[in-house]
């Protein structure tokens, strides 16, 4: 398979689950499809250990050229300039960004409730994913992608938010 077939098989199992889940904010269909597509036509995409790999990100690290709101209608300043390092090192492995998870506001409480839409466990819609990394937890529970981003939203796990120690 290429990196093609199977981020347009994962962005297809999101159009058809996240409905139910939620646990995206933003789908980067168009793009992902390019990142993939660059992947396939690389030279060096067998030495990429994450080669086609689709993955998503909690919105409170930078993504280039998407909104990052750490889950708040209150911060949306624009489109990031670049790449957070942790974005920045998962691409360089050549794993492609489908989408933007969603995080509570300001990533302070325990239940994944961005404006608009609650992230559900997929085992139990009727439950909540849970953390500030719920909508990560749920894209990842729901099989939507393999591999999400999650941190502590006040730093404590160790994988700083976007602007600790990071100046853009």
């Amino acid at each position: 398979m290429t990196a093609v077939d199977v981020v347009r098989a994962h962005l297809d199992h999101i159009d058809a689950v996240d409905a139910r889940v939620g646990a995206f904010r933003v789908v980067r269909r168009e793009a992902a499809l390019a990142e993939a597509h660059a992947i396939d036509t690389a030279l060096t995409r067998f030495a990429l250990p994450l080669a086609g790999v689709p993955i998503a990100v909690k919105d409170n690290v930078a993504v280039a050229g998407e909104v990052c709101t750490d889950g708040s209608p209150a911060c949306r300043s624009g489109p990031e300039p670049r790449d957070h390092p942790v974005v920045a090192r998962l691409r360089k492995a050549g794993a492609i960004v489908v989408g933007i998870t969603r995080a509570p506001e300001l990533c302070l409480y325990g239940t994944t409730d961005g404006p608009g839409t609650v992230s559900r466990n997929p085992w139990d819609t009727a439950r909540s994913p849970a953390g500030s990394s719920g909508g990560s937890a749920a894209a990842v529970a729901s099989g939507s992608v393999p591999l999400a981003h999650g941190n502590d939203g006040m730093g404590s796990s160790g994988c700083p938010p976007r602007r600790a120690g990071w100046s853009r």
